[in-house]
Parts: structure tokens; sequence; C-alpha cells
């Protein structure tokens, strides 16, 4: 798998980023590859510092069942990156900002511009994009229900499945696998993404 790093950038726009960054950028992700004719990376570096979790804070979640905890740690706005399958498509991995709001919807996008953040549908941010958390299973992973919007190409919407969503103890790192369950256990797509809680 090709590796996410600096060693296919100039010098000069190495050290550039490092000064632009140096008031509290996270990583910064750029594509390492073959550059265009101007000696340019193939995307812009994107900034993956978590950010602000951005969900209801409540008292005693020790308190709380291990689905409910599951369900209230998996709301979130949440950074980081998606590796698909070998051979799906260009990118052995790309940056994405996903926010599952505490109400069932979401927003989801690529961080570079000729992606989407599940690999099918859109960027864009509709109402027919929701998610629901199903079910604990006997080893403490979650499973859910997302439904995917092709609003840009005619509007149709699909349900895909999300499993061994993993929430940490602090709230702070996500991970989950996406299936496009309407094409069959085609897949998966593995998310590995963060956030911060004040």
């Amino acid at each position: 798998m090709r590796n996410l790093a600096f060693s296919s950038l100039p010098r000069a726009l190495v050290l550039a980023l490092v000064a632009l960054c140096a008031g509290g950028c996270g990583p910064v992700v750029v594509v390492e590859g073959t550059l265009d004719p101007d000696g340019n990376p193939p995307h812009p570096p994107v900034d993956l510092t978590p950010p602000p979790c951005d969900r209801p804070a409540i008292d005693g979640t020790d308190d709380l069942d291990p689905f409910d905890r599951l369900v209230y740690g998996f709301a979130g706005h949440y950074r980081g990156m998606a590796n698909p399958p070998a051979m799906w498509g260009q990118y052995d991995e790309y940056p994405v900002d996903i926010h599952f709001a505490a109400d069932g919807h979401y927003k989801a996008e690529c961080l570079w511009e000729d992606c989407t953040a599940f690999y099918y549908g859109s960027n864009n941010d509709v109402p027919q994009k929701t998610y629901e958390v199903d079910d604990m299973l006997d080893d403490g992973t979650g499973v859910a229900s997302i439904r995917i919007s092709f609003d840009d190409t005619g509007g149709s919407v699909t349900t895909g499945t999300l499993r061994e969503i993993v929430v940490s103890e602090d709230f702070e790192h996500l991970t989950f696998e996406f299936y496009p369950t309407w094409l069959g256990m085609k897949g998966p797509i593995l998310y590995d993404l963060k956030c911060t809680v004040p």
C-alpha cells in the first residue's frame, strides 16, 4: 500500500507547509506519487487536525450501558482516513470529514475534490443522509445502517451497512467498516477517525 508522506514533495513546499502549520495544524496528508507537469503534488495538503467532537455533554457517561455508550460516542464530528479495498479506485486511502449528528443525520465529504466520503453517492449535504446504530454484537462492536444519497446523479438513496464500530474509552477515536450492501457484501472500506473532547 502507498504511504501518505512528504517524500514526493519539493523541499521548498515541505518547508512552507511546516511554517504554515507551526501554529497548530494536525497531520498534513499529501498523496505520494507522480507530480504534475509543474512539479506539484496531485492534491493540495489536507490538515487532519481532529475537530471538536461536537456532541452534547452529558453527566455520568460511565453509568451508560454499553449500547447507549456506543450510540453516544458514535455521534460526533470526526476527521481521518478512509481505506478502500485494493483495486477499487485510484487511491489507497483518502481524507474524509464526517459529522454524525445525534439526531440521526450526517454530513460527510472527501477532503479532495475528486472523491466522495463513502466512495459511492455524493458529498452534498442533503436531508436524506441519515444513519441509525442498530445493534451491538457480543464482541462489543456496533452495527449501523447508513443511507447514501446519489442526489447529484438522479436523486436515489441506497442503504449501506457500518460494521465493526468501535468508539474509544475517551470518545475521541472512531473506527468502522463500510459495506455498500445494496451491491452485496462488497468491501469493506475501513475508516479511522478522530475528534477532540473539550
